[in-house]
């Protein structure tokens, strides 16, 4: 929810436009919005509109952020996450989505959910050879609703050892002490 004015400064009795757009990509149902508009007018420093809107999405989306990730996933085990996808208005929802874009996660859809033809289902999974550390891909899943024909899925991962090393390797060759200080 971002106000503008047309103008800033006001002369006593002078009036302007404030003009709000509201985004309401991840919204569905009703909601409100506070705008707060602060002045030096001693008698009402703070004023605030409030924004009702019933927002209709034609496809909802679990989870809203359109974000899936594994946090301190340990490195060799393959974990899953599941996208929900549900159609509002449609009798049958269809989703397809092929590699994410650099190719470090596995993805598959399911269509007809648990029976349900409204309701589809992205697997995002974290291959058993995912190398160490954060990782960051995204998937373009194709919808058949008109008004959203495809939808951006980011997803992250953050792959670990069962114990990392400051150095994998110690080179003790001309040193003059045998010995190093590793971090664990």
């Amino acid at each position: 929810t971002v106000p503008t004015l047309a103008k800033k400064e006001l002369a006593p009795g002078e009036s302007t436009v404030l003009e709000i757009n509201f985004n309401s990509k991840k919204f569905h149902g009703n909601v409100m919005k506070l705008v707060h508009i602060y002045s030096n007018d001693p008698d009402k420093p703070v004023v605030d509109i409030t924004l009702h809107a019933d927002v209709f999405s034609p496809l909802l989306i679990d989870p809203p952020t359109q974000r899936t990730g594994f946090s301190q996933s340990p490195i060799g085990q393959r974990l899953t996450n599941q996208v929900t996808f549900t159609a509002t208005e449609l009798d049958k929802l269809e989703i397809t989505a092929g590699k994410s874009r650099k190719g470090l996660f596995d993805i598959k859809t399911i269509n007809s959910f648990e029976g349900n033809p409204k309701v589809a289902v992205l697997e995002v999974s974290i291959p058993e050879d995912m190398p160490p550390g954060r990782q960051r891909d995204n998937v373009r899943v194709k919808t058949n609703v008109e008004e959203m024909p495809f939808v951006d899925i980011e997803l992250s991962c953050w792959v670990v050892r069962p114990l990392s090393l400051s150095h994998e390797k110690v080179n003790f060759r001309y040193k003059s002490k045998l010995t190093q200080k590793i971090r664990l």
